[in-house]
């Protein structure tokens, strides 16, 4: 009882969720280089992808590793994930500006998340 006093439900969730995905195979592979630079991209198959606050920081996770970035990104994340047959990136009129939009699709399509449409 003394140890599910000081357990956090949120936080023992969210260990939970790690440590099942974590022991999935990587199924969203990393290609050699990125691909050029869409203004359309779409979600690559694989595992769930989920998202979470983290204080000034928002999550990613792919499944076998998680993506940090900053909280400013999670409109922007949260629009591409509801969109999995195809995502205009140039079209997104939310906080993050352009320069930010091509960091973020271009990390993602780095770890293999996001491929031109």
């Amino acid at each position: 009882d003394a140890l599910l006093d000081e357990l956090d439900p949120a936080r023992l969730r969210s260990w939970l969720a790690d440590e099942v995905w974590r022991r999935q195979p990587a199924t969203r592979l990393a290609p050699l280089a990125p691909p050029p630079a869409a203004e359309r991209v779409r979600i690559t198959p694989g595992p769930l992808l989920w998202l979470r606050p983290d204080g000034e920081r928002v999550v990613l996770g792919l499944g076998d590793r998680h993506l940090t970035l900053p909280s400013e990104a999670h409109p922007f994340l949260a629009a591409l994930l509801a969109a999995p047959e195809g995502f205009d990136v140039a079209g997104w009129d939310g906080r993050l500006d352009a320069t930010s939009r091509a960091v973020v699709i271009e990390r993602l399509a780095t770890e293999g998340v996001v491929v031109p449409a």
